[in-house]
């Protein structure tokens, strides 16, 4: 009878925490993984992290076109859409030093997808953290952006496999 409750509770245990992400997305390199809960940018690294992941990293236009595949195959889409990714501006005197969190390497020197005018530093309103970023009235369709940290997102992990 303990064999079989505690079974009973570690399923249950395991079923709940995979809960809080979509399918997990296999892609050459890496695996990710879109949340189905909301967090701001540091407690979704936290999150992240606490799993054994990191919040994504975009280092080419494969990665990029793979992960807005991913996006678009297990979200629902809306007119404005918000979605953490791993950026984050690594000096806050320097509006455009963004760099990636899982290695700290400039996001200019790997690759770049910004919407049009990003990074803008939020027009001075402490935006120095990246998302994924849809505004249909804009025209602007799952591009880079800088926004603010503390608001509160789906966002993506990735565990790299080399």
């Amino acid at each position: 009878m303990k064999i079989h409750f505690l079974v009973v509770l570690f399923l249950s245990y395991v079923s709940f925490s995979l809960a809080d992400f979509h399918d997990k997305q296999e892609f050459k390199g890496k695996d990710i993984y879109i949340s189905r809960i909301k967090k701001n940018w540091f407690d979704a690294l936290d999150y992240c992290r606490k799993k054994k992941y990191t919040l994504l990293t975009i280092k080419s236009s494969e990665e990029n076109a793979n992960a807005l595949a991913s996006i678009e195959k297990l979200m629902e889409k809306k007119d404005e859409d918000h979605i953490w990714i791993g950026g984050f501006q690594f000096r806050p005197d320097k509006p455009k030093a963004y760099r990636w969190v899982s290695d700290l390497k400039k996001i200019v020197d790997v690759f770049t997808d910004w919407a049009p005018g990003e990074p803008n530093h939020g027009r001075n309103i402490n935006e120095f953290c990246m998302e994924f970023f849809t505004k249909k009235s804009a025209n602007i369709d799952m591009k880079w952006n800088d926004h603010v940290c503390s608001n509160e997102q789906y966002f993506i992990c990735e565990k790299r496999k080399n």
